[in-house]
């Protein structure tokens, strides 16, 4: 059972202490959604499925490549950064 009390709480932390995060989604690897605290402009669904894709996608590239576990990665555009 997910506490969703505390996970809110937990993510308003987050951008409360970390400068420059407006924005968090909670996914599971299956790309649902679990929880957001985002702008309207954001779609949740949409970017825990995106998300879900570039973490499965990167964990067989670091496999392939022998070189380890994969522990995160990391998206840079020109505005912003999407870290799963």
């Amino acid at each position: 059972m997910v506490d969703f009390d505390a996970l809110a709480a937990e993510l308003r932390g987050l951008r409360d202490s970390v400068a420059g995060v407006p924005d968090t989604v909670v996914a599971a690897v299956d790309g649902n959604c679990i929880f957001a605290d985002a702008d309207e402009s954001i779609d949740p669904a949409k970017i825990s499925a995106l998300a879900a894709a570039d973490l499965g996608i990167a964990r067989q590239a670091s496999e392939l490549a022998g070189q380890g576990s994969l522990n995160q990665t990391v998206a840079f555009s020109s505005d912003s950064y999407l870290a799963v």
